[in-house]
């Protein structure tokens, strides 16, 4: 997939590979990798909720940042504020895939179009999350995140939707946070669903080589 990021004047796009499993425990593995020339890695990382670890390899600056897998990882390294379980969630273009399920504040439908408005995970926040029903199928096409004032802090946008092994899933994915002039744009080129993957494929532990600087994620936050 390619991944454009955008940090205020300041535009990147990289080339990246993700592989994603729910374990025997039911926890949530994820493997990225960011390609560079001839597709050798430039950087890994991996969030292994079984073992509560978060991982981010730096591949040519001999680097590794670790700690305790939270949504506050991404803040910790780059200063953005995004949580891991939503970065996840766009992906899969399942505002739900952490199991908020529950307590609604209201469904709203028009036709195909249904709203949902829910509590968000920060106290005084609102999600509204905005999908259609096409032939039987729900297509996310909008997730908004407000604060307690209402002022938008997050807004994901999911479209280009094709069908992958009888599932329909977006191939474009956005995600922005207003107030911090940031972007992330995500192209699938590819997908493939029900593929054995090992998971020894989210194990941190062989890109933690003795030659490698381990930068703790409590360091960060200090």
């Amino acid at each position: 997939m390619m991944v454009t990021i955008e940090d205020g004047e300041q535009r990147e796009e990289l080339r990246e590979s993700l592989w994603y499993k729910k374990s025997e425990n039911g926890g949530e593995l994820l493997h990225i990798q960011v390609l560079g020339a001839m597709n050798a890695p430039r950087g890994i990382a991996i969030a292994n909720q079984d073992k509560n670890q978060f991982l981010l390899r730096l591949v040519n600056e001999q680097k590794a940042y670790v700690g305790p897998l939270s949504d506050g990882a991404l803040r910790e390294i780059f200063g953005v504020d995004l949580r891991v379980s939503d970065v996840l969630s766009a992906i899969f273009a399942n505002p739900f895939l952490d199991g908020r399920t529950a307590n609604f504040i209201s469904v709203e439908s028009s036709g195909a179009k249904f709203i949902i408005k829910r509590p968000g995970v920060q106290n005084g926040h609102m999600e509204t999350i905005t999908f259609f029903i096409r032939e039987d199928e729900p297509r996310v096409t909008e997730w908004h995140i407000h604060d307690e004032n209402g002022t938008l802090e997050q807004r994901a946008t999911f479209a280009d939707y094709r069908e992958v092994s009888g599932i329909l899933r977006p191939h474009k994915v956005e995600i922005e946070r207003p107030l911090e002039q940031t972007r992330v744009a995500v192209k699938i080129a590819k997908v493939e669903l029900n593929v054995e993957i090992k998971d020894s494929k989210f194990d941190p532990e062989p890109y933690l080589g003795e030659d490698i600087e381990i930068i703790p994620l409590s360091e960060l936050r200090e």
